[in-house]
């Protein structure tokens, strides 16, 4: 063969939008440590909303900015409108209900480019 194009012109998988990133970042926090009744605890444990929020690198200060209402948004439609703490303090919530949230969160944005 003369030509062969998988040498010469690999193919690159297109890369996800930056909000589908975020997400999947924030996903991966949740599965390695979810918690409740507090932002992160001792065991690494984080909620939904603080690790939307660090896996947007975000302060606390950027929060009351409103830097973060477009990943905040998507959440929220994935998790039926309701507000993301109040979610996720649920007293029957789940780990697994809260990667789940972030699977439909993620599906969402791919959907929405």
């Amino acid at each position: 063969m003369l030509f062969d194009p998988k040498k010469f012109c690999p193919y690159v998988a297109p890369s996800e939008s930056p909000l589908v990133e975020t997400l999947k970042r924030a996903r991966t926090m949740v599965a390695d440590g979810w918690c409740r009744e507090t932002g992160s605890n001792a065991q690494g444990g984080v909620c939904a909303q603080v690790a939307l929020g660090r896996a947007m690198g975000l302060s606390h200060r950027d929060f009351l900015t409103g830097k973060a209402e477009p990943v905040f948004e998507v959440f929220r439609r994935a998790i039926g409108g309701t507000d993301i703490i109040e979610w996720n303090e649920h007293p029957q919530r789940s780990q697994s209900d809260v990667v789940a949230a972030f699977d439909r969160a993620i599906d969402l944005a791919r959907k929405d480019i």
